[in-house]
This record gives C-alpha cells, sequence and structure tokens, in this order.
C-alpha cells in the first residue's frame, strides 16, 4: 500500500490515513485529531480518471478543488470532480471517508456535473443508505474474501449512483434527460469529427456512458449512432469540396481531414448519400460559380451568356 499512500499528504501528526482497494474502489478513511490539520488528495493514477466522493463521518471539513471549496458538516456528502482535492479539518476529531470510483462504474446518463462541489444531506433515504454501507464495508473489510469485496464494490457503486439519482431529483432515463444527453453527444460528436480515432468507446467514455446507453438515446432519431457520424462527416466533406476557396485541395485531402482512413469507403458512402461523386459535385459547383460571375457581367461580355457559359462547361469537363 505505499505507493498508493504517497498520493495522500498531511501536515500533522495528530492525523490517521488509511487507504485501500476494494474491488475497483478505492478507499480512503482520513481522521484528523486537532483542528487546522490539511491533506492533499492528488491521484496520480490518470488511467482511472476517478470521481471522488467525500461522506463526512463526524466534525466538519472544508473541500477545496479548482478555486471552488464546500464545508461539509457531519452526516453529510459531496461529489468532487477528477483531480486533485485539498482538505482542511475545521474541528477536532473529524473524520471523512472519500470514495475513488472510475467513471464508468456510475450510472450512464447520470449528470454527476450537476451536483459536482455542493454539500448534500446525508440523513434520509438512498444518501443515508450510502453513508451506513460505506461505513460498514471498511469495518468489515478484514473479514471479508477478494471476491466478495469486489462485489461489494459494485454494490456501493450502485448505492453511489442511487444516492445521485434522488438528488437530481428525477430518473436520468426520463425523456427531458436523454434530449439533454442527445445534445451533449452531438456536441461532443460536432468538435470531433476530424478526428479518425473517433469512436462510440471513445464517446461513451467522455460522457460517462455505457454503448448500450448511447444506442439507446439514439434511437428515437431513426438512425444509429455510426450512421449519424458518417453522415455528418459526410455533410462537411461536400461543404468543402464545393467551396472555391478549398479548390486547391484534392478530394482525397479533404476525405482524410474529415476523419475518413479508407478513400474508397468514402467515395461510395458519398455517391450512396448524394446521387453524385465526389468529382461530379465539385465540376457542378465550379460550373456554378462560372455561371454567376458571367450573369453578373451582363451585357458588358461581348459574347452571348449562354453560348459563354457552354465553353466555361467545357473547360469545366475536360
Amino acid at each position: 500500500m505505499g505507493s498508493k499512500a504517497s498520493a495522500i499528504r498531511s501536515n500533522a501528526v495528530g492525523s490517521s490515513i488509511e487507504l485501500v482497494d476494494v474491488g475497483s474502489i478505492r478507499v480512503v478513511r482520513i481522521g484528523a485529531m486537532q483542528e487546522g490539520v490539511s491533506f492533499e488528495l492528488n491521484p496520480h493514477d490518470p488511467v482511472r480518471r476517478d470521481l471522488n466522493f467525500v461522506l463526512q463521518l463526524s466534525g466538519h471539513g472544508t473541500y477545496s478543488q479548482q478555486r471552488r471549496s464546500v464545508r461539509l458538516d457531519a452526516g453529510k456528502w459531496a461529489a468532487f470532480d477528477v483531480g486533485r482535492l485539498s482538505i482542511v479539518a475545521s474541528a477536532a476529531r473529524c473524520e471523512q471517508l472519500i470514495l475513488l470510483i472510475p467513471h464508468d462504474q456510475i450510472d450512464a446518463g447520470l449528470d454527476v456535473q450537476r451536483i459536482v462541489s455542493r454539500p448534500l444531506p446525508g440523513a434520509t433515504g438512498a444518501s443515508k443508505v450510502l453513508m451506513k454501507t460505506a461505513v460498514c464495508l471498511i469495518e468489515e473489510l478484514p473479514c471479508i474474501s477478494t471476491q466478495r469485496a469486489e462485489s461489494l464494490a459494485q454494490a456501493l457503486c450502485k448505492f453511489v449512483s442511487l444516492a445521485i439519482h434522488e438528488r437530481l431529483g428525477a430518473n436520468a432515463a426520463t425523456p427531458s434527460n436523454r434530449v439533454s444527453l442527445r445534445d451533449r453527444i452531438r456536441q461532443y460528436i460536432d468538435s470531433h469529427l476530424r478526428d479518425p480515432s473517433l469512436s462510440l468507446d471513445r464517446i461513451a467514455g467522455q460522457l460517462n456512458c455505457t454503448k448500450r446507453y448511447l444506442h439507446k438515446v439514439f434511437q428515437g432519431n431513426g438512425e444509429s449512432l455510426s450512421a449519424y457520424i458518417l453522415q455528418q462527416r459526410l455533410q462537411r466533406c461536400r461543404m468543402d469540396i464545393s467551396k472555391p476557396e478549398l479548390a486547391n485541395l484534392s478530394i482525397t485531402q479533404i476525405a482524410r481531414s474529415w476523419g475518413f482512413t479508407s478513400v474508397s469507403h468514402f467515395s461510395r458512402a458519398f455517391r450512396l448519400r448524394f446521387g453524385l461523386s465526389p468529382r461530379a459535385v465539385r465540376r457542378n459547383a465550379r460550373l456554378s460559380v462560372a455561371s454567376s460571375d458571367l450573369k453578373s457581367k451582363g451585357d458588358d461580355e461581348t459574347q452571348p451568356f449562354g453560348s459563354q457559359a457552354r465553353n466555361i462547361a467545357k473547360s469545366i469537363t475536360n
């Protein structure tokens, strides 16, 4: 446990720190015997991306993260985002449990950010069950096998999810929340369309959802999430192919700039979507621009418009 404990520092002798792994959860139990003792929790494992759930067992403490500070009295709890968390004991005999839980262990679709850095009551309902279960688990851990500990960790994650559901005031699967999540999915996709590595696994990880839930949220659109990504990329490609200012870029360059790794796949999908090849769309766009230019010149041209347009069309086609 030595390497893990290095992630927690204290400024005083009058303190106790215990860190244990319970299945996929890391539990930190901190005790302070005098006021003003400070701790710093600095998770150093970037792969896990743990959320921090603090359960204030006794006394009261002040928690700071990213310029936000929260005071927790005994019997309350709070959720904090990934990253460093500073703690100052505001009273003697201050004790807290901190649950470090990976994002993907929390129910998909829960907007945890809505409760981050807010003191939450733990005296009733699912929150009370969570606090009592967490304390009991730590006390009985020496008597529990590794296999049983994993099962209990999963149960504790479920209690955390239920407590979050309770505080959000509605089930995360309601239509309004599905619409909100669908919008967040679209925003994430739109800002990462150019990335060839954009995938369902990555989207699910970033939005704290399972792939199954992503598909479920998108069912109402009449298309799959993969189809949505493809259609958005094709639409962006068509727009760029038609832009005169991007005429110096090849169609292959444009396709790759929007995340396509296979040119043949892009060409087939493009023709299926728009009924024309990418080359034909670019040719038509050039002809349209040339025709507009000729129309704007009007009677100043020595050659009739129709004749000039046909000549330009021939040159573009050739």
